[in-house]
């Protein structure tokens, strides 16, 4: 906080301040320009995004440009203007991304202003790329089936072999009937 004052502000704005620097220290956040959304549409982000572990908030520009001044995401405030809410979360950003940006398709939709995710700073399109990334458990499972179709297969392979040697047993079997 080099250019600001703690003094200055009230104990509430201070706890604000603290909370937001946990905030950006701790999670992967994403900040939005929520300008025309209501509050149903507000209601309807935070529960979309809840299954995700993110939360959904409106914050003021000059707390967030506070908090966020001592640490690696400073160059996430610059220049920040206009109405601003901070979705964040410690699960997976990927999920929380995608849940984020059906928003930016609807009538009244948010826009994305700026995210960082795992001590990056990423602009509206790198947001874009990120939200159309497998998240985490589309990955594991991707993995898991790669990992399961040659297991799956074993005991098919046993069996025609199986099958095989009952054919040939019983081949024999008969040639010497024959004999």
């Amino acid at each position: 906080m080099a250019q600001f004052e703690r003094k200055a502000y009230r104990p509430e704005k201070i706890k604000a301040i603290d909370d937001l620097k946990n905030i950006i220290n701790n999670s992967s956040v994403i900040l939005t320009d929520f300008q025309g959304v209501d509050v149903v549409g507000m209601a309807d982000i935070r529960k979309a995004l809840k299954p995700c572990g993110a939360t959904y908030k409106v914050v003021k520009n000059t707390l967030l440009t506070i908090a966020a001044d001592d640490t690696d995401a400073k160059d996430l405030v610059k220049d920040l203007s206009g109405s601003t809410a901070i979705m964040y979360t410690e699960g997976d950003p990927v999920a929380a991304t995608k849940a984020l940006m059906a928003f930016t398709k609807t009538p009244k939709p948010i826009k994305i202003k700026s995210a960082f995710v795992e001590g990056q700073i990423l602009d509206e399109g790198k947001v874009v790329e990120l939200s159309k990334t497998p998240s985490k458990e589309e990955l594991i499972a991707s993995i898991l089936g790669s990992i399961e179709a040659p297991i799956a297969g074993v005991p098919q392979v046993i069996n025609a072999l199986l099958s095989d040697l009952v054919f040939t047993i019983d081949a024999v079997a008969d040639k010497k009937a024959e004999a």
